[in-house]
């Protein structure tokens, strides 16, 4: 079971793309992100990886793939309150040390 949050990571973070919209920020969804710390360009990173930054399947099954992945970050919702409506869910991914990671998407 220690494989199933990085997965969920993985699928929260290409649903988290899937469901932004449109912005006045040049249509890369970071208006609303902090810019300390480099937060913003970390956001703005993890929009665009390459194909070589994932694992390379060789022919596995999606749940061989899952099964040779290592236990790691956590998902958790990232609101108290949600009503019926469009494609919004926000959601945080955290890692051992409670920090909030930006991952490829």
């Amino acid at each position: 079971m220690g494989r199933l949050p990085l997965i969920m990571a993985l699928i929260a973070a290409v649903l988290a793309v899937a469901g932004c919209g449109g912005s006045d920020d040049g249509g890369d969804g970071t208006a609303n992100v902090p810019d300390s710390g480099g937060l913003r360009e970390k956001v703005r990173a993890a929009a665009s990886p390459a194909a070589t930054e994932f694992p390379a399947v060789e022919g596995r099954s999606l749940q061989q793939v899952a099964d040779s992945m290592q236990g790691g970050p956590e998902v958790g919702l990232a609101g108290q309150t949600f009503t019926v409506g469009q494609n919004r869910l926000p959601f945080g991914v955290i890692d051992a040390q409670g920090r909030f990671i930006y991952g490829k998407t």
